[in-house]
């Protein structure tokens, strides 16, 4: 649709610059003017001066380079000197030169190498050996031994030995702290810098879709559950490898040995299962195998529980 021109009439507007009254004619189509005629011969002047300052300085960025292909001298912005071998992309896929017997300079041996301009090492090892990720190896390596070496002498020269003020206490945080450290813990949590792992995230979502009411890192007599459910049942979701899953680790033919990190835990775990049962819970325990491999069958125990806590025989999602 055509738009009708504007009928030229005189304005009286306030500059943004100087703040002084101006009057001007307003023409076809013009917009309302921010500036009088003095201040816009000054922004005008003053944006002409960035504009040749921009292109000063973008100048100065530009570089040349000879093509590795042709040698034709080219140019290029200097923050893509790392990818730029070539003048154009013709000389960039030609095809590649023929190959060449060469000497590594590392072990010696004869290489064929079709690279432009020849290999220097027959492979990534040799490569390593005298390559900058080889010295920065060595220079990290020297620097842990003199650290190592330096804080030795320190713990040997002095009068008494250095022991952690909780090493062998018990009972030296207040049930009030206890209740702090988890509040806060689970806070960190929820901003998602302590994440769940992936088999509690799967039992989780499942609790949701079924709209059973849980609490997420329930604590009891200082020992922490993962989940506790409605009022009386926690569950416990255990991975294989840290928990020593019973049909993978143990003493059978077919079986792994246990690590002391897993004897440990599984001694952690029967404190747990009897601390539930003297508060006269119900302990719910999956595994990490069964999650993975057999989600329906723990999801039709979720909706038992839920069935038998609200007494809906039309427990579906």
């Amino acid at each position: 649709m055509k738009r009708e021109p504007k009928s030229k009439i005189e304005k009286t507007d306030i500059c943004e610059r100087c703040n002084q009254s101006f009057s001007y004619v307003n023409g076809i189509y013009a917009n309302k003017r921010r500036f009088c005629d003095s201040c816009g011969v000054i922004i005008k002047t003053e944006r002409v001066k960035k504009l040749a300052q921009s292109q000063k300085k973008h100048e100065s960025y530009i570089q040349k380079k000879n093509c590795e292909r042709c040698g034709k001298e080219f140019e290029y912005h200097y923050r893509n000197q790392a990818g730029k071998r070539f003048c154009s992309s013709g000389c960039a896929h030609q095809k590649l030169p023929e190959k060449i017997t060469i000497n590594c300079k590392w072990c010696g041996v004869e290489f064929e190498s079709q690279r432009l301009g020849g290999a220097k090492y027959c492979s990534k090892e040799c490569r390593d050996k005298v390559g900058h990720w080889s010295k920065q190896t060595e220079m990290r390596n020297e620097t842990a031994s003199k650290i190592s070496e330096s804080r030795k002498k320190y713990y040997e020269n002095l009068e008494e030995p250095v022991i952690p003020w909780n090493k062998g206490k018990t009972n030296i945080y207040s049930v009030e702290t206890i209740e702090k450290i988890r509040a806060a813990t689970i806070d960190q949590m929820k901003n998602g810098r302590i994440k769940k792992t992936g088999i509690e995230k799967k039992i989780e979502s499942a609790l949701i879709d079924l709209e059973i009411p849980y609490r997420y890192s329930f604590i009891l007599k200082n020992r922490q559950f993962d989940f506790k459910v409605y009022d009386d049942i926690i569950i416990e979701c255990h991975g294989d490898f840290w928990h020593g899953n019973p049909e993978i680790y143990g003493e059978g033919e077919n079986m792994k040995k246990l690590s002391e990190t897993q004897i440990m835990k599984r001694k952690d775990d029967v404190i747990k299962t009897a601390l539930v049962q003297e508060h006269n819970f119900i302990l719910y325990v999956f595994w990490e195998k069964d999650i993975e491999e057999n989600f329906e069958h723990i999801f039709e125990i979720l909706k038992t529980i839920k069935k038998h806590k609200t007494g809906d025989e039309n427990v579906c999602i």
